[in-house]
């Protein structure tokens, strides 16, 4: 339940920052399709047995994503969208290694 809980965070945070115009919302819609991505690609790969463990980026993601949303309420615009950047950075790069990993164990699947 943590990922999904910490996902629902982040589309909750996404909502209020897109209602007021507090980050730029290309990079908000960016985040969110990457957090619905994520949601999906985890289901699927739970009903055809793919076993993912957190990665480093995925893991160092959190902070700068949660922190560019506090910030961002908070009035800190430039903070915000500095750490915004720089967690979808790392957000992304993580979902490139999750899907990465899922590959190579279907593959793995389909070959035995």
């Amino acid at each position: 339940m943590d990922p999904v809980t910490d996902r629902l965070l982040v589309v909750s945070g996404v909502v209020v920052c897109w209602r007021f115009d507090v980050l730029p919302r290309w990079a908000l819609a960016i985040l969110v399709a990457r957090e619905l991505l994520m949601v999906a690609l985890g289901r699927y790969g739970l009903t055809h047995g793919v076993e993912l463990r957190i990665n480093w980026p995925g893991r160092v993601s959190v902070a700068p994503l949660m922190g560019a949303l506090f910030f961002a309420m908070a009035g800190l615009g430039g903070v915000a969208e500095v750490l915004l950047y720089i967690g979808l950075a790392l957000a992304l790069v993580a979902s490139a290694l999750y899907v990465r990993s899922g590959r190579v164990q279907l593959r793995a699947r389909a070959g035995s």
